[in-house]
């Protein structure tokens, strides 16, 4: 199982859950399970979040395989302004 770590913004969209363990062989997956459930989840991540998978941040995580008991976490995305 995926251990699914998420920020405050995200919460709504999953019961108000700080953690998740979910089944996904990769983030694409993880996210498209999400969506099925929480209509504008991916545009939200896509948006709004970094992924940072097994404590590294990955800038384009789409393609990226998930192992059997890997961590996600989603950040809010920093902004210079």
């Amino acid at each position: 199982m995926i251990r699914v770590v998420l920020p405050d913004f995200l919460q709504a969209h999953t019961g108000r859950a700080r953690e998740l363990e979910v089944s996904a062989r990769s983030f694409s997956e993880l996210i498209a399970g999400f969506e099925r459930d929480s209509p504008g989840f991916a545009d939200l991540v896509d948006k709004k979040a970094t992924a940072v998978i097994d404590g590294e941040i990955v800038p384009d995580p789409m393609f990226e395989n998930l192992a059997e008991h890997s961590e996600v976490c989603f950040l809010p995305k920093l902004s210079a302004g």
